[in-house]
């Protein structure tokens, strides 16, 4: 039965709903709104869709409701978006609502279910039959669970409805933030994933086909400004619910949105944006890009903001010069990257890091110490903190290096502010490298305890790491004497030159007296150079015969075939040139052949 007007179909709902008949209603509505008779959107078509998808969430039919959504969409996009934007909007916030309204009814609202689109599964009610769980978790769940993938549901469907279109652009990012605060208010993260790569697609979906007439324009500022805010918010809820990977795919995408769209973002948007990308960088591990993320917001800072305080100049710089210096020497990585990553890998994953933050070169901790100075950042930082660089870069005293930094140190636990406090065990790693490298300048050997007296105050397990660590990536040569107690230093005389110039040259740490393995290589290079100066004395006469008969060669080989090989280029040249004129009337030939078979059809 198809009704002649809206009017009459929604009172007819109506009267079934009081009796008690809402499938029936849902049935009515359904046939109204799919009809072909109803297909010019009027202002009743606006109440009863709201009727119908009141009826979709209170029986939980989604997908009725989503079929129902597309026939709307064709009916009411191009003479009133405005309605489609209220009924999807009153759609998912019904859905919310008796979301939360089941969450409250349950005592126990922790649902463990790893994925909303299939909740029971083979494995879920083996586990319910034989373990201990109770009968009012049991009833908990199934009260929130089914409303939760219902909410979830929804959200999928309105985002695929709503993409690359321009008309509903502005809806569709609104809903797209409404998803992730769904899924960090109920700590959802599979779906939260699911739904980032959704959105990942849709972005892609709408470069490929954006020659469609409806199709977003990223070239817009307002579509911009909304992408950038839906990318910003997907971000902020990966930090919120901890998600480091997805955070980082969060920052990537902005990379490349902000490449696509060649604009930059406003200044309080890019400090947001380093801000969040500095704790994902600390997170990951990678101390390297940490620190130049803190920098760039630093130098932000003092260029853009005209109002800045010297207290809050003095904050920022004194969390760069805290960042910078404490990046580890040398470089962690982990068990998993020291067996898989090599060379070419590891060099490919800096490249990649190094574009998002859009910089010319791969930072390194030289690189940064060299921009801090430039940038003036000591000009700022606490005056108490102002000497941590120079005993740590600059001077040269292995008897008194860990006594001033622990001053250092103390001074900063004293602040009691955790984006400080949070430095310190690398600061003291640090100091154990430099401690080290010093050291091994002064002493061949030195007792176990006396290194210990002299280094910071950490635990005997990790001070042995750092050392094997060092040693290990040869920064210091220096092996434990376990049988001595004692470290000895400067007894590897195969180490490469390569490797010990290396170290030698990030290290930057003043050289009293060369190791014993780098004497013994200039000694040889010296004679080297000596024997092949020596070589070239004693041989020059037969040098010089060998040299004049190759030229005599050479000018001889020239003058014989010189005729030959310049007609074999005036043929070669005649050749190419005939190929093109004969390339150039085939065209032309072809181009009057279809001209003259498209003159009869005009």
């Amino acid at each position: 039965m198809v009704f002649m007007k809206p009017e009459s179909a929604l009172r007819r709902a109506d009267e079934l709903i009081d009796v008690g008949k809402k499938q029936r209603a849902l049935e009515t509505l359904f046939e109204v709104i799919t009809s072909r008779r109803h297909r010019t959107w009027t202002k009743t078509h606006e109440p009863l869709m709201e009727k119908f998808l009141e009826l979709c969430v209170e029986l939980k039919k989604s997908q009725i409701a989503k079929d129902g959504l597309h026939q709307y969409k064709t009916i009411s996009q191009t003479v009133s978006v405005k309605s489609l934007e209220d009924v999807i909007m009153k759609f998912l916030k019904l859905g919310e609502q008796r979301c939360l309204e089941a969450r409250q009814a349950a005592t126990n609202a922790l649902v463990d279910i790893d994925d909303l689109e299939i909740i029971q599964t083979p494995e879920s009610l083996l586990l319910s039959a034989v373990s201990g769980e109770s009968q009012q978790d049991r009833t908990d769940r199934d009260m929130l669970a089914p409303w939760l993938k219902f909410v979830w549901e929804s959200y999928k469907q309105c985002l695929d409805l709503l993409k690359n279109n321009n008309r509903v652009e502005k809806i569709y990012q609104e809903v797209a933030q409404m998803g992730f605060r769904f899924c960090q208010q109920y700590n959802r993260r599979p779906e939260f994933r699911k739904l980032c790569d959704t959105i990942r697609t849709h972005f892609v979906q709408s470069q490929k086909y954006s020659q469609q007439m409806y199709s977003v324009n990223f070239q817009l500022p307002e579509t911009q400004a909304l992408h950038l805010e839906t990318r910003l918010v997907q971000l902020d809820t990966a930090i919120a619910m901890e998600l480091w990977q997805e955070a980082f795919k969060a920052v990537e995408d902005i990379h490349a949105f902000t490449t696509i769209s060649k604009k930059t973002p406003r200044p309080q948007q890019l400090a947001s944006y380093y801000n969040k990308v500095a704790l994902v960088f600390w997170k990951a591990g990678n101390y390297v890009f940490h620190a130049t993320t803190v920098l760039k917001l630093y130098v932000l800072h003092r260029e853009q903001k005209k109002n800045i305080t010297h207290a809050e100049l003095s904050r920022l710089s004194t969390k760069a010069l805290l960042s910078i210096l404490s990046i580890p020497l040398p470089t962690p990585r982990t068990q998993i990257d020291e067996h898989l990553e090599t060379e070419e890998t590891t060099n490919e994953k800096q490249k990649r890091l190094t574009s998002l933050l859009s910089l010319q070169q791969i930072p390194t901790r030289a690189s940064l110490i060299r921009d801090m100075i430039k940038q003036g950042v000591l000009n700022f930082v606490y005056p108490e903190l102002k000497n941590m660089y120079e005993w740590l870069e600059v001077e040269f005293n292995p008897l008194k290096l860990s006594k001033k930094m622990e001053e250092s140190v103390e001074f900063i636990e004293k602040l009691a502010q955790p984006e400080y406090s949070q430095y310190m065990p690398a600061l003291r790693d640090v100091t154990v490298v430099r401690l080290l490298q010093q050291i091994s300048q002064v002493y061949q050997t030195i007792e176990l305890k006396r290194f210990i007296d002299l280094a910071p105050a950490i635990d005997k397990h990790r001070l042995e790491k750092i050392i094997v660590n060092a040693s290990k990536n040869n920064d210091v040569q220096v092996r434990i004497e376990h049988k001595a107690n004692a470290l000895t230093f400067g007894t590897d005389l195969n180490l490469s030159a390569g490797q010990s110039a290396a170290n030698q040259a990030a290290s930057k740490t003043n050289v009293l007296q060369k190791m014993p393995n780098e004497q013994i290589r200039n000694q040889l290079m010296s004679i080297s150079r000596a024997l092949y100066s020596s070589m070239e004395i004693v041989n020059e006469k037969a040098s010089k015969e060998r040299n004049d008969k190759l030229k005599l060669e050479i000018a001889r080989t020239y003058y014989r075939d010189e005729v030959s090989q310049r007609k074999e280029i005036l043929r070669r040249r005649e050749l190419i040139e005939r190929y093109k004129e004969e390339k150039e009337t085939e065209s032309k030939n072809k181009l009057r052949e279809r001209e003259i078979v498209s003159f009869p059809r005009r």
